[in-house]
């Protein structure tokens, strides 16, 4: 078996992963244009290139943008689907992910209600 294929097919853990952090261009594009935030690149091909890490100030840049485009349960929804399918596709059988809207930059009140409906929907994650 080649080593690609073994390191693929092998089962994995994801030990620390931020769900804002796993959106993937694809998503952060639907995210963007429902909610109509501005993106510096309008285009999968300029999204992929953006998100190539250049230092902190950038990831910091890329996180703060990503939270941005993160507004209702919905999008959380949409977010996890597409998170676990990516985990799928790696056979990572079990992660620690770290669901955080801090960073979301909505206005506090609209946040703790965000908060409420995410437990109300999903369950309290521990």
């Amino acid at each position: 078996m080649a080593l690609e294929k073994f390191i693929q097919t092998m089962p994995k853990v994801e030990l620390h992963v931020h769900l804002e952090g796993s959106i993937r261009p694809e998503t952060l594009l639907q995210l963007a244009k429902h909610h109509h935030v501005a993106l510096p690149a309008d285009s999968l091909e300029g999204l992929k290139e953006w998100y190539v890490f250049r230092d902190f100030p950038h990831f910091a840049e890329v996180y703060q943008t990503l939270s941005k485009c993160i507004r209702t349960t919905d999008d959380i929804e949409l977010i996890t689907r597409d998170f676990l399918v990516g985990q799928a596709e790696q056979n990572i059988m079990k992660g620690f992910i770290l669901k955080a809207l801090r960073a979301s930059l909505l206005p506090h009140e609209r946040k703790a209600a965000l908060e409420k409906e995410f437990v109300e929907r999903f369950g309290q994650l521990a």
